[in-house]
């Protein structure tokens, strides 16, 4: 504590104010007292209620240092920057070449899926179908194809 000893207040005069601050104590003991009674127990009240403000302010005081303390850690805290962009750009490059090869696959899913379509047509119209027995066959292949990619198949 700063500018205030509280050792000075040892156990034996704490005792003696708890005396002072017990009325009866004061009832019990009043002829070598030179204020009044009341004055006495008020004064001794007084005094150990700043004891226990004394305690709350060192337990602030250390409470302070602590959040000092913590925000000078904080103040140092330098993380290398350098670092950080670069792999930020590293992530970039990757989700980039990530995206790209998706829709890459993609089309090369399309242009299976067409082809493997034109091959149908090709086989129909090569055995001698009509057309317009090929369309529809197409519309139900189509239709096939398409309840068993929503199945995820």
């Amino acid at each position: 504590m700063s500018n205030i000893n509280k050792q000075a207040l040892n156990q034996e005069k704490i005792e003696w104010l708890n005396k002072l601050a017990d009325m009866e104590y004061c009832k019990s003991n009043p002829g070598h007292w030179l204020m009044s009674l009341k004055d006495t127990n008020m004064l001794a009240k007084l005094a150990l209620r700043s004891v226990a403000l004394l305690d709350e302010l060192e337990a602030k005081d250390k409470s302070i240092d602590f959040l000092k303390e913590q925000l000078a850690q904080l103040a140092n805290f330098n993380p290398d920057w350098d670092k950080l962009e670069a792999a930020t750009y590293s992530l970039r490059e990757h989700m980039a070449k990530l995206s790209s090869a998706e829709k890459r696959i993609a089309e090369l899913e399309r242009k299976e899926q067409h082809s493997e379509r034109q091959s149908v047509i090709d086989a129909l119209a090569g055995y001698g179908e009509e057309w317009s027995d090929i369309e529809e066959y197409m519309q139900k292949w189509d239709a096939e194809r398409a309840a068993a990619a929503g199945k995820g198949e």
